[in-house]
């Protein structure tokens, strides 16, 4: 029996547009590499959710970063050159570039890059955003937001410490006041104790909610 992935291949336009939308086209297109052109990076600091040595550009709902490609800066305080990627949640120094935790493309701060081009290959997934409690300082988080990938955004609502909080990478509770990360099982987001917060809003990048190889994989209806 043939499957979806065959009938979008076969291009019977009677069909296309069902096979289309079962397959979420629009997040299949978001998906692919990322091309952006002549980008400046924010004022050092400016995005709370990133590190305060850093500037970012902050990226859509739809289409955080997993890893950058290749990044060129061609204006700035530094000097025009290709830049060294650094993994994932690195804090980058002078002529690096990274994807922060919380999914965007961060430049050491006084770079200052004002014309930057740069090729990255987005996250796929459905953001949510609730307002929750946070008992014990974590939240566990709730079934809208199973497959947690990223958290994008964290910001206390009640507690000795309230505000923006920024983002690490997942691990153990944070050491600092004012942050917060996913634990290493993506399953909580867990906050310093001293900071006794209460009720947070969380922004969340979890799974999508279109398997698409399970999908291509399965068998037609037509």
């Amino acid at each position: 029996m043939a499957t979806n992935k065959d009938m979008l291949n076969n291009a019977n336009p009677n069909e296309l547009a069902s096979l289309l939308q079962g397959a979420a086209l629009g997040d299949m297109v978001r998906a692919l590499p990322c091309y952006l052109r002549g980008k400046a990076q924010g004022a050092t600091g400016a995005n709370p959710y990133d590190h305060s040595t850093l500037g970012s550009i902050v990226l859509p709902d739809d289409a955080k970063g997993c890893t950058i490609l290749r990044a060129t800066a061609k204006a700035g305080t530094a000097t025009a050159q290709e830049l060294t990627v650094e993994p994932y949640g690195t804090t980058p120094a002078t002529l690096q570039c990274a994807v922060s935790p919380a999914g965007n493309l961060v430049f050491f701060g006084t770079d200052a890059w004002t014309d930057v081009d740069v090729v990255y290959l987005p996250e796929k997934g459905t953001m949510v955003q609730l307002t929750l409690p946070v008992v014990t300082n974590a939240i566990v988080l709730p079934a809208p937001m199973a497959g947690a990938i990223l958290l994008c955004e964290c910001e206390s609502l009640a507690g000795t410490t309230t505000g923006k909080f920024e983002v690490l990478v997942p691990g153990a509770a944070p050491g600092s006041s004012a942050k917060a990360n996913l634990s290493l099982d993506k399953k909580s987001v867990l906050f310093k104790s001293t900071d006794a917060v209460t009720s947070a809003r969380i922004k969340v990048l979890c799974k999508s909610s279109t398997d698409l190889d399970a999908y291509l994989e399965a068998n037609a209806s037509f």
